[in-house]
């Protein structure tokens, strides 16, 4: 009972652990010289819980006695395998769970979907963290090093030069296998999951008008043209209304729809509703539950139409915790960028409202448009230290010249 009562608010969950990850991101990604307020910031920094950041609120170097270049390299090699070190406790868990305990193969299922679902949780809340580790161990920074000479060091840890036999023999390998694993890895991965499984989660094509689930919702069928005309009225263009005591022929959902119809229909609530109640009446009668349920957590919380949108916001997250990084940190045009990215994503979002629930689309749309609106005062904030640098070095050079010319008089 309970678990079904978390599981109905996975949705808000999700829209609010995301928006507070990629607030907590904003100082690693757009660098020191971005000066937030002061209480805002410890604000994000304690929102890195969320990101599982735990080494910034934890003063561990401050407890270690090794060099810069050790504590870095341990802290990357522990992060990036972390995922790998859940999965085999949690593998472990099942095989003991699974033996001492005498589970019919159901619930053997089903404990195996509760396993793999607590990974993918732990997944989901530590992706950006994990991205943006491994970005960070390809991105150097060059420093004049005398006439036509420079020299080139990691910016996450400018003890380490990207020249060293511990960066291009280590540092640099791991982390390209890192960026592989988890910033492409597993987007594709839920790609690949969720389109497999696209005949499945999405039956809008497999429906009919004599669909058992379709009777006990006839208002779908209402109001979907203009003055509330049935869409199956011959009349307005449609196949004829079914005999729904007749099932010897079926006819498919949307045949004799205008595009116009189309759309309509598939976007309202009740519509979708049903399409849920036929997903899963065909997940049980097939079977396929076994293939879907394992994975349940990327799509459960979307309407069927949506059933995708795990993979949208895996990837905004990743761009915005960690391929941001590597855009002229310290530029304007890396936050303008981010801002822009943000508008599109508020306004698909809003084009689109995936969640079955009303409260989590709006969950989900005011913290679009809460990051949206911090990403523009990060922006104005920008702008403002490159005006303050730019009146600095004006002053400086001002006085420069009124030096000289006071020398020149004096002479």
């Amino acid at each position: 009972m309970i678990c079904a009562q978390v599981a109905d608010h996975i949705g808000k969950l999700k829209a609010i652990a995301g928006f507070l990850q990629i607030l907590a991101s904003i100082p690693m990604v757009f660098g020191d010289t971005l000066i937030l307020p002061y209480i805002y910031a410890q604000l994000l920094k304690a929102a890195n819980v969320f990101m599982l950041g735990l080494v910034d609120l934890v003063p561990t170097r401050c407890l270690s006695t090794v060099s810069d270049e050790v504590f870095y390299v341990r802290m990357v090699i522990l992060t990036t395998i972390a995922p790998v070190a859940i999965a085999l406790l949690l593998a472990t868990a099942f095989k003991l769970d699974a033996r001492t305990h005498d589970l019919t193969d159901l619930q053997r299922q089903q404990r195996k979907d509760t396993y793999i679902g607590a990974f993918l949780l732990f997944i989901h809340l530590a992706l950006p963290l994990l991205s943006i580790t491994s970005v960070r161990t390809l991105i150097c920074d060059s420093y004049d090093a005398g006439p036509g000479a420079k020299v080139w060091f990691l910016r996450v840890e400018p003890s380490i030069s990207c020249e060293s036999e511990v960066y291009t023999g280590f540092i640099l390998p791991w982390g390209i296998l890192s960026i592989a694993a988890y910033p492409v890895g597993v987007p594709l991965t839920y790609g690949v999951l969720l389109w497999r499984a696209r005949h499945v989660l999405n039956p809008m094509a497999d429906c009919d008008v004599n669909d058992v689930v379709m009777k006990d919702h006839q208002v779908v069928l209402d109001s979907t043209r203009g003055e509330q005309q049935p869409f199956w009225d011959e009349a307005a263009g449609g196949p004829g209304r079914p005999d729904e005591d007749e099932d010897e022929e079926e006819v498919p959902l949307l045949e004799g729809l205008d595009s116009d119809a189309r759309k309509a229909l598939i976007r309202r609530e009740a519509f979708q509703h049903m399409l849920i109640k036929v997903r899963d009446r065909k997940i049980e009668e097939q079977g396929a539950g076994l293939k879907t349920s394992s994975f349940k957590f990327l799509w459960r919380d979307y309407e069927p139409r949506c059933y995708w949108w795990e993979c949208i916001e895996v990837v905004r997250r990743v761009f915005s915790t960690a391929i941001l990084a590597a855009v002229g940190q310290g530029s304007k045009l890396q936050i303008a960028i981010a801002l822009a990215v943000s508008i599109v994503y508020t306004a698909t979002y809003i084009r689109f409202k995936p969640f079955v629930f009303d409260d989590d689309d709006l969950i989900a749309e005011i913290s679009g448009w809460s990051i949206t609106l911090t990403l523009f005062v990060c922006l104005m904030l920008r702008a403002e230290i490159a005006l303050a640098v730019s009146y600095t070095h004006l002053r400086a050079h001002e006085t420069k010249a009124n030096l000289v010319c006071r020398l020149l008089l004096e002479k």
